[in-house]
């Protein structure tokens, strides 16, 4: 199976090729706010370089949230475009898995990620990285509560978990990427390829 998975739920964006669980191009861009320019011309590139096309693709995949609503937005768009083109299937992955991933193996973790407001967006996994809780919005201060005992943290925003939280926690900031976006694709296509909102938008529609 040939899976082309994209990440921009946070500030940038990546791109992955997965043929038969082996990752075969990964390319990404760390400026913020520069996904909706970038995110097209690296996966044109990528392909290129790769002689693959789109029509060559199995399945789409792109992580869905929680994250940026905009980011999120470029990436979810541009997968069920390539889908509807191609009549592949596309589906999603959770930020929060993904994240997960990057610290998995060594028993249960949480994965964290900022939300601004004073709360992460945060959830369990067991080691196999099996969701034990639901995704939701926790306070900074009750991250200590939410966590399990025995269980590792993930997180893209260390030092502020650190200010809050005195257990294990993985060092350095951690951001979900598109090479695991791809890796739990290719395990499991349930989930749709649609943004997984925890906190609504902050933009409303005008009643005018």
């Amino acid at each position: 199976m040939l899976i082309l998975s994209v990440d921009t739920a946070l500030t940038g964006c990546s791109a992955c090729l997965l043929q038969d669980g082996k990752i075969i191009a990964y390319e990404a861009d760390q400026r913020p706010s520069k996904q909706a320019e970038m995110l097209i011309p690296m996966i044109d590139e990528m392909l290129k370089s790769k002689k693959i096309s789109y029509s060559d693709i199995d399945l789409f995949s792109s992580s869905i949230g929680p994250g940026s609503f905009t980011g999120l937005r470029i990436g979810i768009t541009a997968v069920k475009g390539f889908s509807l083109v191609t009549g592949k299937p596309a589906c999603g992955v959770t930020t929060l898995q993904a994240l997960a991933l990057k610290g998995g193996g060594n028993g249960n973790v949480t994965a964290a990620i900022n939300a601004g407001r004073n709360q992460f967006y945060a959830q369990n996994f067991d080691a196999e990285l099996n969701p034990i809780s639901e995704a939701k919005l926790v306070n900074y201060e009750d991250l200590g509560e939410f966590t399990p005992d025995n269980t590792t943290i993930i997180t893209n925003a260390y030092e502020l978990l650190k200010e809050h939280y005195n257990g294990a926690v993985l060092e350095g900031d951690h951001c979900p990427t598109a090479r695991e976006v791809a890796i739990l694709a290719a395990k499991d296509q349930s989930l749709p390829a649609e943004p997984l909102y925890i906190r609504a938008p902050d933009a409303k529609k005008s009643t005018k």
